[in-house]
């Protein structure tokens, strides 16, 4: 029995532990109680308290823009009328590299890389150049949006290198370019 009592009396300690402490006024008396004539009631007040934790919510936004990649190979082609084509007849030159623009709206840094598809060989050896010499990006860290601030925008270039083996064609697309954004460097 003593030991039964032993654990309730742990149990109950334990339990009042973990409880709230509320106190309790009694407006316009005490403990006893007033009686009726002489209750005049009265106010009670309490307290809000509130907490605020500094854990920010996150959200990403990364704005990617691209000029139009859309390219010229300037050459001196000349109409062959036998074969019905134009013929390369000059060192040709390709119109100026355009630009790609990132821009970290999030209030963590992300990552980006970016490579061209495999470019269809169709009108010659062509290739799409990063930054005028490189054929992808790596993995490369954009800081993050500071408060108040605008972002920083990240850029690089995308040109063609190579020389056409027809002499004329239109809006033909050769390769495509993809901006890969990640969270991480990994």
């Amino acid at each position: 029995m003593k030991k039964i009592l032993s654990v309730f009396l742990a149990v109950l300690m334990l339990a009042g532990l973990c409880t709230t402490a509320a106190m309790a006024d009694f407006v316009g008396g005490d403990a006893t109680g007033v009686e009726e004539v002489s209750y005049n009631g009265g106010t009670a007040t309490g307290d809000v308290t509130i907490t605020v934790t500094g854990d920010p919510v996150h959200k990403y936004a990364v704005d990617v823009e691209f000029e139009a990649l859309s390219f010229t190979y300037s050459t001196g082609s000349t109409w062959n009328p036998q074969t019905h084509q134009y013929e390369v007849s000059d060192t040709g030159v390709w119109s100026d590299p355009r630009t790609v623009s990132i821009s970290n709206h999030s209030d963590l840094p992300v990552w980006y890389s970016a490579e061209a598809s495999e470019v269809v060989t169709t009108y010659g050896q062509l290739s799409v150049k990063f930054n005028s010499t490189l054929d992808s990006i790596a993995l490369t860290e954009i800081a993050r949006c500071e408060v108040g601030q605008n972002p920083v925008p990240v850029t690089f270039t995308v040109g063609l290198e190579g020389a056409p083996t027809v002499g004329q064609i239109s809006d033909v697309v050769i390769s495509t370019v993809t901006v890969t954004i990640s969270k991480t460097g990994a």
